[in-house]
């Protein structure tokens, strides 16, 4: 009796084991908490970040309370010939008369060891500029790993030469939880710390501009949430009425003609403050 009552319980302390590896590997993994592969939010019990087919990021969370409205967008407006104002193409407003492309983008994605990775190509294109060609190419991989760790990189490639009234992406934060938070900006010339606090008066926008941040952190009450710059870009911070980061290829001209062949690459991560155990 002692024999099988000592053989049950180290059975029991096995099984017991065995799960808690089991729910350890997974919690440690990066898997669907809502929706689909098309449209779906990704994460861990402690963060979150919706991703859809057409590359766009939004509601990053973490603990359930979301820091980041907009982690990833693309905003182009490229010039008609013989016209003097751009045509609106975004990321993430379908496709056609208002989206990036004129055609849906292609989108791939798969699970790496816990990780979730995002591949996604663009034609950016308008059917108002040449007949909707093919105006820039943009290959966009997005990796989310289980630390809270998503990185981010835009490949692009020119097939026309034209002018381009603005190229760059547009991040935006929850106001609420990152107003009056204090943040660090570093660039290899630039060290600027304060807090996020509105003008003087009803409207005021302060703001960093053109600056090719090295790193952006910003401290919300759920703790410090950095940017890093794999290379330079040139970018923009603004607060005031909204809080927004604007990030664009470094050195790319405005409204003079990006020549045909021309090739840029934004890249940079967002790092969560998530326990890594």
């Amino acid at each position: 009796m002692i024999v099988v009552e000592c053989f049950a319980r180290a059975l029991i302390v096995v099984s017991l084991v065995a799960c808690s590896v089991t729910v350890h590997a997974r919690a440690f993994e990066v898997r669907l908490l809502e929706g689909n592969e098309q449209a779906g939010v990704w994460g861990t019990d402690e963060f979150s970040v919706a991703v859809n087919s057409q590359g766009l990021l939004r509601h990053v969370k973490v603990n359930g309370r979301e820091i980041i409205w907009q982690a990833a967008a693309l905003y182009t407006f490229p010039i008609p010939l013989e016209e003097s104002k751009g045509v609106r193409t975004v990321q993430g407003e379908g496709h056609g008369e208002r989206g990036l492309t004129v055609e849906p983008s292609r989108m791939q994605t798969r699970d790496e060891r816990g990780r979730r990775v995002f591949e996604f190509d663009h034609l950016v294109a308008s059917k108002k500029v040449l007949g909707g060609r093919p105006l820039c190419k943009v290959g966009q991989q997005v990796t989310i790993l289980p630390t809270g760790e998503i990185n981010v990189a835009y490949e692009c490639e020119w097939l026309e030469t034209l002018r381009w009234q603005t190229f760059q992406l547009l991040l935006m934060f929850d106001k609420g939880n990152c107003e009056s938070r204090k943040f660090l900006a570093a660039a290899p010339d630039v060290l600027r710390v304060g807090k996020l606090d509105p003008g003087p008066r009803s409207g005021d926008v302060r703001q960093i501009r053109g600056v090719p941040f090295e790193q952006l952190t910003i401290r919300p009450e759920v703790g410090p949430v950095h940017f890093v710059w794999d290379e330079p870009s040139d970018c923009s911070f603004h607060w005031g009425t909204d809080v927004q980061l604007r990030i664009a290829p470094q050195s790319l001209p405005r409204r003079t003609p990006i020549l045909k062949g021309r090739k840029a690459r934004i890249s940079y991560r967002i790092l969560l403050p998530v326990l890594q155990e």
